[in-house]
């Protein structure tokens, strides 16, 4: 079914008087938003601030905002601002980019639940200098990563996709004798003006698009950085290296409702020859599941390095029904010469499980080579 075709089906039919203008109105402005563009399956790479995290999605490329901006400006004077929306109406523009958020058409698998739930906060926070605008928009927090839509706009209509702002920062960064030249960061972000020592990526074919997914995940060294408060307001600076310029934006951020959140507290130790492994902390929720693993060198081991243990360590997660959860991403890093913390990130099962199951191992060519002793088992109450 074409776009055209849904739109000429939602419209609603308690619009009186220019009904038919309004309809046609819409569709010219889809056609000329339109033209020439076509939907093209491609692969989606994630840019992360940080070494260790990275995965590829797909998804058709999503048309331009601006079509929602030419419907919605003309329903709005009917059905939108009367506060009601005809099922039609709402199947259409559930179709449409944008329309739900990003989140529905370019979101890991707890993304477009939050959408679909109703989980999402919309936000309404930019800052322009230059003729360049940074702003976001649709926000969601679970407490195990917060995640919203980014956006960059230019005056002149071009919008560039947002990889040659992140190529822009590089380029500067690399010319420049130290970090503090460029503001030591390309995104950085404080909560109730406390800076945060956070972990960031963005997701969403950021080669060809102006809008991604900007996603904030806690700092394996630093965890205690992400307990946040239910309710805080959130800055962002951003560097923009083609206009040497920061931009600022604030907006508030609540936490998902505590009932649909579920922590397990720190697992038994298991063990091998070289080191102990402690599940430190699951957290599951609508959106995420998330996994916090601590390693420790056992006294007098020889052979590999923690960090080589740690960093060729994998981990699946099931659950009593033999399902096994989606990776998203991961961060690990060491902490001195005996330790090593790894924070994974998984798609959330579709209901809630009675039992995690985590299963490390290792690779041995192209073979997993499971490791039973390390398997652990936690019980959801």
């Amino acid at each position: 079914m074409t776009l055209e075709t849904l739109i000429r089906q939602a419209k609603p039919n308690y619009i009186r008087g220019d009904a038919e203008q309004a309809e046609q109105i819409i569709l010219e402005n889809v056609r000329r938003l339109t033209a020439g563009q076509a939907d093209v399956e491609r692969g989606s790479e994630v840019f992360s601030s940080k070494q260790g995290i990275k995965r590829l999605t797909r998804g058709k490329s999503w048309r331009s905002a601006l079509i929602i901006a030419a419907c919605v400006s003309v329903i709005g004077l009917g059905a939108v601002a009367s506060g009601f929306v005809v099922p039609t109406m709402a199947s259409a523009l559930s179709h449409l980019p944008i329309v739900g958020g990003l989140f529905s058409q370019k979101g890991d698998a707890g993304l477009k639940a939050a959408s679909s739930q109703g989980l999402v906060s919309e936000a309404a926070a930019s800052d322009t200098h230059k003729g360049v605008t940074f702003s976001i928009s649709d926000v969601v927090y679970d407490g195990a990563r917060i995640s919203m839509v980014l956006t960059r706009t230019s005056e002149d209509g071009k919008n560039e996709p947002l990889d040659k702002w992140t190529k822009a920062y590089f380029h500067e960064r690399s010319a420049s004798r130290s970090e503090s030249e460029t503001n030591a960061g390309l995104l950085q972000f404080w909560a109730d003006q406390q800076k945060l020592n956070v972990g960031w990526s963005l997701a969403s074919d950021i080669g060809y698009h102006h809008s991604a997914i900007l996603t904030i995940e806690p700092d394996p060294v630093n965890l205690e950085s992400f307990h946040l408060p239910d309710e805080f307001q959130l800055a962002i600076q951003i560097r923009d290296s083609k206009l040497k310029q920061d931009f600022k934006l604030d907006l508030p951020v609540k936490k998902i409702a505590a009932e649909k959140v579920i922590v397990l507290s720190e697992s038994d130790i298991k063990s091998t020859t070289q080191f102990d492994m402690t599940v430190k902390r699951i957290e599951l929720t609508p959106i995420t599941l998330r996994a916090d693993i601590a390693l420790t060198a056992k006294e007098g081991s020889e052979g590999e390095t923690i960090k080589e243990i740690g960093d060729s360590l994998q981990y699946e997660i099931w659950n009593e029904r033999g399902e096994m959860a989606q990776a998203m991403g991961y961060r690990g890093s060491e902490i001195g010469d005996s330790d090593y913390v790894r924070s994974l990130m998984f798609e959330p099962f579709t209901e809630i499980p009675q039992s995690i199951i985590i299963k490390p191992y290792t690779w041995d060519g192209k073979n997993k080579v499971y490791l039973p002793e390390l398997e652990t088992v936690l019980f959801v109450k």
